[in-house]
């Protein structure tokens, strides 16, 4: 009679079963980090957003109180963004100087508003507020020049506005630079009355947060290069099956595509008038164009790899700066237009992000974007802000730039 089988114990199958794994992701882990460019600290960068909600109200830690729990969990510490180590003042503004509610005496200061294209893809030294600092010094010899920034990834005009209207109205100023993106004008979440004031107390939904909240999966994923790899090549696929999103696909409607979008934030463009008016400074608009819109060969790359999708030469115009360009006209504040520099070099695909993973990035700007922005804007305010109330809107007006001509 033969003797039964021994089968190992389900519990020595788990482990050898847990074993194996691990040293199949070690592994894995191994051969990533040797063979391929995969940084784990891009893209997982959860620390460096606002979060914004009541139930994150922390006031020890803000300098000041925001509306409907409005808070930053970044005031002063240190956190990683696109690969690069980001410092954050007691202000919560990603930058290593601290500054306070009063102007120095004999300084130029000037707030940057945005997304994450003024927040910055780059070093610190790199970004579009020291590069504006420095231009501007350079355009005005012996004066001190500050560029505080108010950024996070995710904002949108309803933002700009609400930190314009709760933040920069501490602070002692020159002027205010808004910077929109072309999702910007996809709509707002903060409810804006017809007379143009802007209902803080009751947004429609929240910006885009965080969304890894368990420390221990956010530990792992931005340590792994292994996991960063699997969700870059599932967000190649995962772009080339989508449809086109709505801002690339409204310019492909044509120039006037986004004139109704721009006309649904006409309320925030009566606020900004209003108050530059109120608090005698000047408020300069401008757009940061897409790379779609610059130059036709860089269009035709970024829709066939990115997208997978037919390139329509619709995208190569100038719409929604035409569109915002018409709204400061109407309501006397500056407008710098971009989009001629961009055209005007050599290699404007240069002009934009290189992201490690080998996609195109054509939103968000390279040190060599940087810039030239820094140049454009510098330009417009090397002159003497608005000093009154009264002059306001004729002194805006004569600064306005008219947008170049819609590219064939």
């Amino acid at each position: 009679m033969s003797e039964p089988s021994q089968r190992p114990s389900w519990r020595r199958q788990l482990l050898l079963m847990c074993a194996s794994l691990s040293v199949s992701l070690l592994l894995g882990e191994l051969l990533v980090r040797i063979f391929t460019r995969v940084d784990p600290r891009f893209y997982n960068d959860a620390g460096t957003l606002w979060v914004i909600g009541p139930e994150n109200d922390n006031p020890k830690d803000n300098p000041f109180k925001l509306p409907h729990g409005f808070t930053t969990t970044r005031v002063g510490i240190e956190a990683m963004h696109i690969g690069h180590q980001t410092r954050f003042n007691g202000h919560g503004m990603r930058d290593p100087k601290e500054y306070t509610f009063e102007k120095p005496k004999g300084a130029r200061r000037v707030f940057l508003l945005g997304d994450s294209v003024v927040f910055g893809h780059t070093e610190e030294a790199l970004r579009l507020p020291p590069q504006l600092r420095a231009a501007l010094e350079a355009k005005l010899p012996g004066v001190t020049v500050e560029t505080p920034a108010f950024s996070c990834p995710g904002w949108d005009f309803g933002s700009y506005l609400i930190v314009m209207k709760q933040a920069v109205a501490q602070f002692e100023t020159d002027d205010v630079v808004i910077g929109f993106v072309l999702n910007d004008l996809l709509g707002s979440w903060v409810p804006m009355t017809k007379d143009g004031e802007v209902d803080v107390a009751t947004p429609t939904g929240d910006p885009e947060r965080a969304v890894l909240d368990w420390p221990w999966i956010r530990a792992v994923v931005r340590n792994s290069a292994l996991l960063t790899a699997i969700v870059w090549v599932g967000k190649g696929f995962y772009a080339k099956s989508r449809p086109i999103p709505l801002d690339v696909a409204k310019l492909a409607k044509g120039p006037h595509a986004f004139d109704e979008a721009v006309a649904a934030l006409e309320p925030g463009f009566v606020w900004l008038e209003r108050t530059c008016k109120q608090r005698k400074l000047r408020c300069t608009v401008t757009v940061f164009p897409y790379g779609l819109q610059v130059e036709e060969g860089f269009a035709r790359t970024v829709i066939e790899s990115w997208y997978g999708k037919t390139f329509d030469p619709a995208v190569v115009n100038d719409g929604p700066q035409q569109a915002i360009w018409r709204a400061c006209q109407r309501h006397g504040l500056p407008y710098v237009d971009l989009l001629p520099a961009f055209r005007a070099e050599p290699d404007p695909a240069g002009l934009f992000f290189d992201t490690p993973e080998g996609r195109i990035d054509y939103v968000h700007l390279s040190p060599r974007g940087n810039a030239l922005v820094a140049k454009v804007l510098a330009e417009a305010l090397a002159q003497p802000p608005v000093v009154s109330a009264d002059s306001a809107t004729t002194a805006a007006a004569a600064a306005t730039v008219a947008p170049a001509k819609t590219a064939p």
